[in-house]
């Protein structure tokens, strides 16, 4: 059986206080501008305003990611939606709905691979 992620975007914050106090970790953030220090903030959960705009970011994303999916898709973006959503999908079922390209196992899909990245069949990769 095999499983195909759909159209999605995950995203979230860790926060690490707790961590670090165990550790004995100390962070400085020195920063300058209202949202300068989102991302490297993770000793606090968001403020209101900053969870708005992680939100927005990630919607932003997912936007970019389907839409880039419908044009190599040839869909339309309404079609790409009915399917999207972060939705997972047997093989079949993706294969009916215009996910994925062909049905077959792991050896199949590293045989295309290579023969798209021009690397000859016989080549092995590294084993570890």
């Amino acid at each position: 059986l095999t499983l195909t992620g759909s159209i999605g975007v995950i995203t979230g914050k860790f926060i690490l206080q707790k961590l670090y106090e165990r550790i004995d970790f100390n962070k400085e953030i020195l920063s300058r501008g209202r949202y300068a220090e989102l991302n490297a903030a993770d000793q606090r959960p968001l403020r209101p305003d900053e969870a708005e705009l992680f939100e927005k970011s990630a919607q932003n994303a997912y936007a970019s990611f389907r839409d880039k999916a419908a044009m190599s898709r040839s869909m339309s973006i309404d079609q790409m939606e009915t399917v999207a959503q972060g939705r997972v999908w047997s093989g079949q079922d993706a294969a009916s709905r215009g996910l994925v390209d062909s049905l077959g196992g792991f050896s199949q899909a590293l045989a295309i691979a290579k023969q798209r990245a021009k690397i000859p069949q016989d080549k092995k990769g590294p084993t570890s």
